[in-house]
């Protein structure tokens, strides 16, 4: 019995299956890699909000960035700035699409302390002293109420 051109059919039929695993596994290790470079860009603008740089000044930074890589198509930038007691936090949210093979969104939202090290030291010093007086003065320990 002869069996010439066996190989070649299993062939066929082995190697378009190898391809797509291989296009896939492209795929995901691309998005995993634009996805941190994302994160990179909005912990930039954090960083630059340190420096007290205004929000539109940020969202155009991470905008120019996210510009010139995989993730450039249907790019959005949102800073939203709050308060957590007496520290300034700043959140930057970007939104784009990630299309290399099909399309895949990529959402990242970070948040950080506007406050530079020094000051957000000054400001934990602070709360702690405070805790310190209102302890000696019984309105923590519950003594204030008629407790023990």
């Amino acid at each position: 019995m002869r069996l010439k051109g066996t190989a070649t059919v299993e062939a066929a039929m082995i190697f378009p299956l190898v391809f797509l695993l291989l296009m896939v596994f492209l795929q995901y290790a691309l998005y995993l890699m634009t996805w941190e470079h994302v994160q990179a860009a909005c912990n930039e603008g954090i960083l630059a909000g340190r420096a007290h740089v205004a929000d539109e000044t940020a969202a155009t930074h991470v905008e120019d960035v996210l510009r010139h890589s995989l993730a450039g198509r249907g790019t959005a930038v949102s800073v939203r700035q709050s308060r957590w007691l007496l520290i300034p936090v700043r959140e930057i949210k970007a939104h784009c699409l990630f299309t290399l093979f099909f399309p895949m969104k990529i959402g990242v939202c970070v948040r950080g302390y506007e406050a530079s090290p020094e000051e957000f030291c000054q400001i934990t010093d602070l709360i702690w002293e405070c805790a310190g007086t209102l302890k000696e003065a019984g309105i923590l320990t519950g003594k204030w109420c008629g407790g023990g």
